[in-house]
């Protein structure tokens, strides 16, 4: 199973997250499925979706951005082990077993 890895700005603990929904919202709202402690997320700032086999990453109108592997996403991406995704200060990365 697929795994987001949640590394915070401040080298605090990180937190790994289990993709089992079909949907996993991320953003600083407690009602997104991973929560972010960080101002320059948005409420609701990105989603991961599942497609059979296969994970996307999906900005859904942050207002700071959402940058996959160095480059600001423009359009919904395929995620591949190993992706880094920064929103603000925060990095996830993008684990398959």
């Amino acid at each position: 199973m697929a795994r987001i890895i949640v590394i915070p700005p401040s080298g605090g603990a990180q937190q790994a997250y289990a993709l089992d929904a079909r949907v996993v919202t991320v953003g600083r709202a407690p009602a997104n499925q991973i929560v972010l402690q960080d101002r320059a997320a948005s409420r609701k700032h990105c989603m991961l979706k599942r497609t059979g086999e296969a994970y996307t990453l999906v900005d859904v109108g942050s207002a700071s951005g959402t940058v996959l592997n160095g480059s600001r996403l423009t359009d919904e991406v395929e995620l591949t082990d190993g992706d880094k995704i920064k929103i603000g200060q925060t990095v996830l990365a993008f684990k398959e077993d």
